[in-house]
């Protein structure tokens, strides 16, 4: 499917992401008796862009089948699941 609102929503997914990431470091700080100095790495994990503008029928039968698919596609209501996920490395001060 196609969303006009994915990118937006992934972004907002990834903003989530690391603010969770950022909570739970600073409650493991703060458990400790330090507090975090700030982020400083953050990689993305498995973010794949091209698969959510792939179907099917344009891996197993080429363009044509293509053609032939986006023409049945209807367009529908509905919500939009989406899903960030991040690794975070914090620093900590002493």
């Amino acid at each position: 499917y196609f969303s006009s609102n994915y990118d937006a929503a992934y972004q907002e997914a990834l903003e989530k992401a690391v603010a969770a990431a950022q909570t739970k470091a600073e409650t493991i700080a703060q458990a400790g008796g330090r507090t975090l100095s700030g982020i400083l790495h953050v990689e993305e994990q498995g973010y794949n862009p091209a698969a959510r503008y792939s179907n099917s029928d344009t891996l197993t039968y080429g363009a044509g089948a293509k053609m032939e698919s986006a023409a049945d596609m209807a367009v529908m209501p509905g919500q939009l699941s989406v899903k960030a996920t991040v690794t975070v490395d914090f620093g900590m001060n002493p």
